[in-house]
């Protein structure tokens, strides 16, 4: 006599891939319906602090230079 349980065959969830077949190991896929990215930059030292949001990475550069302390929060994946 047979087990019912197993027998039954269960189906295992489709889960997309996030590269395509045939990609370099490492690629990144860049979700089409991600936010785009935020930059937030907080600065401290012993006497003051600010905290900017920027456009680009490039602008980094010059808070690395004025702040001993500095915080890079990056939102969003998208781009």
């Amino acid at each position: 006599m047979s087990n019912p349980k197993r027998s039954r065959s269960k189906r295992l969830p489709v889960i997309p891939r996030p590269t395509l077949p045939g990609t370099s190991p490492g690629a990144l896929a860049v979700d089409p319906t991600a936010p785009e990215p935020r930059i937030a930059v907080i600065g401290y030292g012993p006497d003051d602090f600010a905290e900017t949001e920027l456009e680009a990475p490039a602008e980094i550069s010059g808070h690395r230079t004025k702040w001993p302390v500095l915080w890079i929060n990056v939102e969003g994946l998208g781009e």
